[in-house]
């Protein structure tokens, strides 16, 4: 049991010491200086000019409605089966299909659904009451007190208290402070 705890601990630095190599190895390779020069040598990317910015009316709005959109042309293998069973084809925004439009966004809502719902909404009212009640009675003991609520204690002047206390002796027996 020990050797295999022994064999799992050795592989668990064996490991970290990999992840350490490989987070190095990532570091030096995806130096920015690095990634520049492979992209000018490698991409011959170039900066964006001005003559190839469009203007927003220029660029094409998506049809309202699929009749508008030219479908696909069916072949001809696909023609002598019945309208049922032939695949119809989905307006497409080049290789990607146009999902269709929803005609309603207002879904049926599940019985659990409303029972939170209410839960909650009787959770609410019932801490509005409570809060009303407490903000209610500090009005009432701040601004309208008639002098029937309770102050505090006033202390009749005799304050001084004597105790006694025990002597201060270290561990060899001197007595630092005497009663």
């Amino acid at each position: 049991m020990e050797d295999q705890l022994a064999d799992i601990n050795r592989e668990t630095l064996i490991n970290l010491e990999a992840v350490h190599v490989l987070k190095a190895e990532w570091s030096y390779l995806n130096r920015p200086q690095r990634l520049e020069t492979l992209g000018r040598d490698l991409l011959s990317l170039e900066p964006v000019k001005a003559r190839q910015t469009l203007d927003i009316s220029d660029i094409p709005l998506r049809p309202d409605s699929a009749a508008e959109i030219p479908a696909a042309t069916a072949t001809p293998a696909a023609d002598h089966l019945p309208p049922s069973r032939q695949i119809q084809a989905r307006p497409m925004i080049g290789r990607h299909p146009i999902p269709p439009r929803r005609t309603s966004l207002e879904q049926p809502v599940p019985p659990a659904v409303e029972t939170g719902r209410s839960r909650l909404l009787i959770a609410g009212a019932v801490f509005a009451v409570a809060f009303a009640v407490v903000a209610g009675r500090l009005v009432d003991v701040t601004l309208f007190a008639d002098g029937n609520e309770p102050r505090l204690a006033q202390s009749t002047g005799e304050t001084s208290h004597h105790t006694d206390r025990a002597d201060i002796v270290d561990r060899n027996g001197f007595c630092w402070r005497q009663a």
